[in-house]
């Protein structure tokens, strides 16, 4: 019952890069950013991810390899298959697709 309550009493929000694109018109540069930044969705999957491929490359027949050493392996293997993800994209991407993607900001210097 104090659940429902607390719902109705809660005013209607918008989602935080909205905001930012209606409020931070006059700064475009900053603006871009912030919803770039905002639009984002917060998790632990990407760590839980990291550690798992860790712990993978750290096995019992590995464990000797130093601490650097595992990290550039999981550095490697994760760059890998980012590169296979993005040759997917690619393949399948239409040409007005790219149209679609926003550019980053021009330097004004």
């Amino acid at each position: 019952m104090m659940m429902l309550l607390s719902r109705k009493r809660r005013s209607p929000c918008m989602a935080s890069y909205k905001w930012a694109n209606i409020y931070m018109a006059p700064w475009p540069h900053l603006r871009w950013a912030a919803m770039r930044l905002l639009a984002l969705s917060c998790s632990a999957s990407g760590c839980e991810r990291s550690w798992s491929v860790e712990d993978w490359i750290h096995s019992k027949k590995r464990n000797r390899l130093g601490h650097r050493t595992v990290e550039r392996l999981v550095r490697a293997h994760t760059n890998l298959v980012l590169q296979q993800v993005m040759t997917d994209w690619e393949s399948c991407v239409l040409p007005w697709d790219l149209e679609m993607i926003p550019d980053e900001p021009e330097d004004e210097e």
